[in-house]
């Protein structure tokens, strides 16, 4: 028997104002429930209040969207952390005192003023920025000014930098890399790209999502890689199965052997991250 995993993903949403490039929810891949239904809400919070340890309240939609967040955050705070991901374009004065009940707090800004609608898909740069000032003002002790690196921006980085130290705020780059759907979009710089050719970087050896976190998504499917955005390989449905069925079930068991003999057979891990094998 595999423990339970302490990190579990909740999609409350795969709804989204923006429009970005380099998200599937942005070019519209993604095909589940817009908002995650409040029987399966409910029963995925059951399910999981046993042995969650940390909780992130994002995936493929931003969750500011969900007008039950603030009640979400309050229920699931009694016994896990949490881990909140925005796009800060919804950000009002009003939300600070939910929000701040987040242990982590990031906000996703990949392009500055000149190249955010391109980046973003949406003329919002003004209010994303806005949004971030306002949880800077609080001086949360772990927000994070998340940069999603692409060719488009990446020039940009430097100026970057210098905004987020003058607001007080640590700007978090890293490479895109939803699946090589987003392999056009990688930066030139090697160092922020995450491919070599048609395949991920060989830190992805060390993968251990089988092992270590779960991932709900809206619909109540459960993936077992955040790679798996379009639930190419589902383990189960805690509408049918509870969780730690699923965790524990002959899916998600043959996905650990098969990998710990070296063999790649989960589609996304073929198809999405260019494993071979």
């Amino acid at each position: 028997m595999i423990p339970l995993p302490e990190r579990v993903v909740l999609e409350m949403t795969t709804a989204c104002n923006l429009r970005c490039v380099y998200c599937p929810t942005g070019q519209g891949f993604i095909h589940r429930p817009k908002f995650m239904s409040g029987a399966t809400l409910e029963r995925a919070i059951d399910q999981i209040r046993p042995f969650a340890k940390l909780v992130y309240i994002e995936y493929m939609g931003e969750p500011l969207l969900d007008e039950r967040l603030p009640d979400i955050i309050e229920e699931v705070s009694q016994f896990a952390k949490i881990d909140l991901a925005t796009n800060g374009t919804m950000i009002e004065p009003w939300m600070l005192d939910h929000l701040l009940k987040c242990d982590t707090l990031s906000v996703t800004i990949s392009a500055l003023d000149g190249c955010y609608e391109r980046v973003h898909g949406r003329p919002l740069y003004e209010r994303a920025m806005r949004g971030l000032q306002l949880l800077a003002e609080t001086g949360h002790p772990h927000l994070s000014w998340t940069w999603v690196t692409t060719n488009i921006s990446e020039h940009q980085i430097p100026e970057a930098r210098r905004r987020a130290e003058a607001m007080g705020v640590h700007l978090g780059v890293k490479g895109c890399g939803l699946g090589l759907s987003s392999r056009h979009l990688a930066p030139e710089s090697p160092q922020l790209s995450r491919y070599i050719g048609p395949r991920l970087k060989a830190d992805r050896a060390t993968c251990r999502e089988f092992w270590s976190a779960g991932c709900i998504c809206s619909d109540g499917s459960v993936v077992g890689c955040g790679f798996d955005w379009p639930v190419l390989a589902p383990a189960g449905d805690i509408n049918k199965t509870p969780f730690a069925e699923i965790w524990n079930g002959p899916i998600y068991q043959r996905w650990r052997k098969n990998r710990i003999a070296g063999r790649v057979t989960h589609p996304a891990c073929r198809f999405l991250c260019g494993w071979q094998g």
